[in-house]
């Protein structure tokens, strides 16, 4: 099969997209929008049971309490040190980890109101009489169990991180409440932003499949 150039992979990725949104405004009892979701959950339940993505480490007698919830553990092909990371809000079993790794919270430095739906903090970050300073995008306008109502201001945030990170030799680190929704938004946004920018958008990256 001939490779799609990349106006062509966006043309479908749209034409997919307004047939989605038209069955969703016309009330249609057939929600294609729910099919995608529930073949995404399909998928992922069946590669529980695939080494290639092995949770084994997570359910470890020694790391179980590092899990904020039972039922969202990290895949043991993921745990590299890549950027942007993926996290879930840290507890108290994790708080020296988050240090180690990236950063804990000790005062605001300087901050700025970059829109209404995100800060921009400046943090400075002791421990064991160690500092270091860490630039810290706080987007507060993100419901519980819904989305935002523009996409523009997560597009700028995305915009800043990456702006920031060219500055840094840590990794990102991503975070929300479970360290999936909003979290793997964020993720996946930047990742195919990235892909945009430099040509490499595939049709298999911006329609799912479960083939």
């Amino acid at each position: 099969m001939a490779k799609l150039s990349l106006k062509a992979v966006l043309k479908n990725f749209l034409n997919h997209y307004q047939t989605l949104e038209s069955r969703r405004k016309s009330n249609s009892e057939d929600d294609l929008y729910l099919k995608e979701f529930l073949a995404m959950k399909e998928l992922t339940e069946s590669l529980k049971n695939d080494v290639h993505y092995s949770c084994s480490h997570g359910l470890k007698e020694v790391n179980r309490r590092k899990n904020r919830y039972k039922d969202i553990l990290p895949c043991k092909n993921n745990s590299t040190e890549t950027s942007p990371v993926n996290s879930k809000l840290s507890i108290q079993q994790t708080e020296s980890f988050f240090f180690t790794f990236v950063a804990f919270v000790v005062r605001i430095v300087k901050w700025r109101q970059v829109c209404p739906d995100f800060l921009v903090r400046t943090l400075k970050i002791t421990c064991d009489n160690k500092s270091r300073r860490v630039c810290q995008f706080h987007y507060t306008t993100w419901p519980d169990h819904g989305v935002p109502s523009t996409v523009q201001p997560i597009l700028e945030l995305v915009r800043l991180m990456r702006d920031c990170e060219s500055r840094e030799t840590r990794p990102i680190l991503v975070h929300c409440s479970a360290g999936c929704g909003r979290t793997g938004t964020i993720c996946s946004i930047d990742y195919v932003w990235a892909l945009l920018r430099t040509g490499r958008l595939t049709e298999g990256i911006v329609s799912f499949s479960s083939e």
